[in-house]
């Protein structure tokens, strides 16, 4: 997304969110790579709740 400062500014802030894709059914309990199987997560969602639950499946 980009956003314009002000209306007589040139300069343009670029806001971007870390992200990580993610497999909804693991590789190792039969998922596959297709586009169907991933999910696009924020980084620090993935990280601290989503791998650390499959880790203790």
């Amino acid at each position: 997304m980009l956003i314009s400062p002000a209306s007589n500014c040139s300069a343009e802030i670029t806001i971007t969110t870390v992200t990580e894709i993610h497999h909804i059914r693991p590789r190792n309990l039969g998922g596959t790579n297709d586009f169907s199987n991933l999910i696009s997560l924020p980084k620090s969602f993935h990280q601290t709740i989503v791998t650390p639950w499959f880790s203790g499946y």
